[in-house]
């Protein structure tokens, strides 16, 4: 242990400079972010924002993995690694005296910047009860992220002669980088960088003379340098191909309204139930921000960018921080009240959060006076979150309630389901009351959501009404609230739920099975990517209500009759859609599925076969596995998967609904190209193999691996090929191995003549 703190020392006393030049980067950047918090507005993110978030971890990784070269290249050119061979010192100490350093210099790093952002989101950030806490996440994954970069580049220092071929791995930090765009922050980005960063400190502390670890190191850390770009290839090619693709359809007449209304001779409209694709995101108003009149001229190429960025990683970790919903209740012009509204998992209570907005700007900011605050149980509320009140224990909360225009009408009123209490409840916060429901005698019953209008993020849709020559508008009269709320429950089975008394009525209707390319999908709202479910209902057009000197059409406090419903889901794979239509009674009326195809838009198909050579690059036997757990994850979480391809084209196989002997022969052809690969790849390493000697079950060992994981077996056996010398065999005439008796082509033996010193010597002359 003296030895080690001893060579420890010496270390940190020979990059004292990198310790400087740590504390440097650390205070420009703390500047930059200080001058950011004081200057920018939380609504828009300026350029100079953006690239400083977008390139400050790629110079933690860079300055990482420059470091570790550095430090290696250093102790060999100065001849302290030879000095410290031949002492009674290990390998194991000569590392950690290297590693212990270099942490600690990513900690000088990264620790002021930690310690700086607490402070200001402590003082400037917003109150705890709005967002959760990130910066431990954070700090966390660029800490980890930074350290395996650091590894990477000692190991890449170790194997290779100078400074300048040790840059050549450098572009892998950047990929490197990808996995927190592609997992975000927290356990799914821990879930990969703690297995990665143990596999490569075991590389550093291993010597190169074990072959089998050597193996399995490189095999691991290959695999998931290479599953990084191929996941992030897949995604993009998947995002254009939906914003290509714009999957829409439509059932026209709907088959709700009576034949007499449909075959009005005024009518030049039917009535349509559709199901349509929203391409439109808020996050587009980041871009115009950023490029300002030139932001039209970019729209279009901009089309990819809500989805992209709504399913990768980074973006769902910081909208999952996000507590509750907020609501802006408007009764006058002046002086909104703002409402917060969220579950307190801790104490099981619903927390609503009430101040005065004075001017639009201030809805996006958290600077609030006079926060009125009362807490919800299943017992009652109150202002202070007493015992008494109870606690909900897995509630399902609704919190959209009376829009209009997306403002409330009234103070919020939630629906919570409690599966521990098999009930529904209402809190109204205005009257500080909470009403129970009946118990629920299905036990079958798991709700996954409450909501008047629809689930849909990317996917909306509905119902119109027929409309006339004249006036556009319907025979039948204006469309209404129909007094029900939709609750849709695991299995995809759907509800209605009466606001007043909280009883269950149902099912009545169920989500459309989305029609895929090879079948159809399931219905669960865990399989499919979005969904929506519109009631329908029409009143009379002498019983609207007015809103000043305005009729208020399409939109009623008054409930009208109820007709049915229309429920509409989108595929996993984001690019087909399905539209059922349901009468009142719960039988389905009609249905429909979106046509379009990869071949049918312009770059259809270059962006088909694009994907399709993604997932074919990636190992044979992940992509089986892809086939077999395509429905084991979350439709939405899908897009952060790095080993496995639950949208990929073998996938999608699962969907055929014939006989299982075609489904696994689909299966087959599917994965041809790439069992094709791995072949050739492994009759290259066979050849390679037989050329430098490999014995017979190494071969057979490298072959069987190539075959399984593809080009990340290839890579591995060229990354660890045994480096041997070869001369000509004077029988064969085939390359033969210098270091073994018998040549290993043709088993003759190596004759080396005996160099036997001559008899004479030649003497100094006499003088």
């Amino acid at each position: 242990m003296r030895a080690l703190f001893t060579l420890t020392k010496r270390q940190i006393v020979d990059n004292a400079v990198y310790f400087l030049a740590a504390i440097i980067f650390s205070t420009v950047l703390i500047i930059a972010i200080i001058s950011i918090t004081l200057s920018e507005d939380i609504t828009y993110l300026s350029l100079y924002t953006v690239s400083v978030i977008v390139i400050t971890p790629i110079l933690f990784g860079i300055g990482s993995y420059i470091l570790g070269v550095i430090q290696t290249c250093f102790d060999r050119t100065n001849g302290v690694t030879t000095v410290l061979s031949v002492l009674p010192v290990t390998h194991v100490r000569i590392f950690l005296a290297r590693l212990i350093p270099g942490t600690l210099i990513i900690l000088t790093l990264l620790g002021p910047l930690a310690i700086t952002g607490a402070i200001l989101w402590k003082f400037l950030g917003p109150p705890h009860w709005l967002y959760y806490d990130w910066l431990t996440d954070t700090f966390i994954g660029l800490s980890l992220s930074s350290l395996a970069c650091y590894c990477l580049g000692l190991i890449a220092a170790r194997r290779a002669d100078t400074f300048a071929s040790a840059l050549r791995a450098l572009p892998l930090v950047p990929i490197l980088i990808l996995l927190i765009v592609i997992k975000g922050f927290g356990w799914p980005l821990l879930a990969v960088l703690l297995p990665l960063l143990a596999v490569l400190l075991l590389r550093c502390f291993e010597h190169d003379s074990n072959r089998s670890m050597a193996i399995i190191t490189t095999g691991f850390t290959t695999l998931l340098l290479l599953s990084v770009p191929l996941s992030f290839g897949r995604n993009f090619s998947d995002e254009l191909l939906i914003t290509k693709i714009k999957a829409n359809t439509n059932v026209s007449p709907s088959g709700l309204l009576p034949l007499e209304f449909e075959n009005d001779p005024n009518v030049v409209k039917y009535s349509t139930a559709s199901s349509r694709v929203s391409v439109d995101c808020w996050r587009r108003c980041i871009v115009r921000h950023l490029f300002g009149k030139h932001w039209y001229e970019l729209f279009d190429n901009f089309e990819v960018g809500q989805y992209f960025l709504e399913n990768t990683g980074i973006i769902q970790y910081f909208e999952s921080l996000e507590r509750g919903r907020r609501f802006i209740y408007s009764p006058t012009l002046f002086g909104r009240p703002y409402h917060v509204i969220h579950l307190d998992h801790d104490r099981g209570l619903l927390v609503y959060y009430r101040t005065i907005v004075d001017r639009w700007d201030d809805e996006f900011t958290w600077h609030w006076n006079e926060v009125v605050t009362l807490y919800a149980g299943p017992n009652g509320a109150s202002t202070i979150p007493d015992n008494t009140l109870g606690r909900f224990v897995s509630p399902i909360v609704n919190y959209r309630f009376n829009y209009i225009f997306n403002r409330l009408i009234h103070p919020p009123t939630c629906i919570i389901y409690d599966e521990d209490y098999r009930c529904f409840f209402a809190v109204d916060f205005k009257n500080q009351t909470v009403r129970r429901g009946p118990e629920v005698q299905d036990s079958s019953f798991r709700p996954v959501n409450i909501s008047p209008k629809a689930n849909s993020v990317s996917l909306g849709g509905g119902f119109s009404r027929p409309s006339d020559t004249y006036t556009r508008r319907g025979p039948m009269g204006a469309l209404a609230s129909s007094g029900y709320f939709p609750v849709v429950d695991q299995s995809g089975q759907i509800y209605l739920l009466d606001p007043n008394t909280l009883e269950l009525k149902g099912p009545v209707g169920h989500l459309p099975r989305p029609k895929t390319l090879l079948g159809r999908a399931s219905s669960k709202p865990i399989d499919i990517l979005d969904y929506f479910v519109r009631l329908v209902a029409i009143i009379p057009y002498d019983k609207r209500p007015t809103y000043g000197n305005f009729p208020a059409y399409d939109i009623s406090d008054k409930t009208g009759e109820y007709l049915g419903l229309v429920a509409g889901s989108l595929s996993r794979q984001g690019l087909w859609t399905s539209v059922a239509v349901f009468d009142k009674d719960g039988k389905k009326i009609k249905g429909a599925d979106s046509k379009s195809t990869f071949f049918d838009m312009p770059g259809g198909p270059a962006l088909t076969i694009t994907k399709y050579i993604f997932e074919s690059l990636h190992p044979p036997v992940l992509t089986l596995a892809s086939f077999f757990t395509a429905y084991s994850f979350e439709a939405r979480s899908t897009y952060g998967a790095l080993f496995l391809m639950p949208n990929s084209f073998v996938a999608m196989a699962r969907d055929y609904e014939g006989n299982i002997f075609y489904m696994l022969l689909i299966v087959l052809l599917l994965m041809l190209p790439g069992i094709l690969l791995a072949g050739l790849l492994g009759w290259r390493i066979e050849r390679d193999a037989t050329t430098i000697g490999l014995s017979r079950n190494a071969r057979r060992l490298w072959l069987a691996g190539t075959l399984v994981f593809g080009l990340v077996g290839y890579i591995t056996y060229r990354l660890t090929r045994p480096k041997v010398a070869l001369v000509t065999c004077a029988n064969c005439g085939k390359p033969r191995r210098t270091d073994t008796d018998k040549c290993h082509r043709c088993g003759s033996k190596w004759d080396v003549p005996e160099l036997t010193p001559p008899a004479w010597r030649v003497l100094n002359g006499a003088e």
